[in-house]
């Protein structure tokens, strides 16, 4: 609308769709009771479902992953009261 003022335009938010086909979807999952890990699950202990429908599990396993982990410790002078405290908890 060439000259429209710009008040008058309306946009209309269009939702994005797409569709994509896929072989194998890999769902990791960690089961905790009271914040532990529970042992002992097998592939019978779980579902997969797709828009409602069951989807076979093709692939079940425990893995251990690495972990990286850096701990900074602060040792400058404004904690140097409770450094102490900190040595000792390291």
């Amino acid at each position: 609308m060439p000259g429209a003022p710009l008040a008058s335009l309306a946009v209309l938010p269009v939702a994005a769709q797409f569709r994509v086909a896929a072989e194998h979807v890999v769902v990791d999952v960690e089961v905790l009771a009271d914040g532990k890990p529970v042992a002992g699950l097998s592939r019978e202990d779980f579902g997969v479902f797709d828009n409602g429908v069951e989807r076979p599990v093709t692939g079940f396993g425990l893995e251990d992953r690495d972990l990286d982990l850096l701990l900074l410790v602060d040792v400058s002078p404004s904690t140097k009261v409770i450094q102490k405290t900190i040595r000792a908890s390291v």
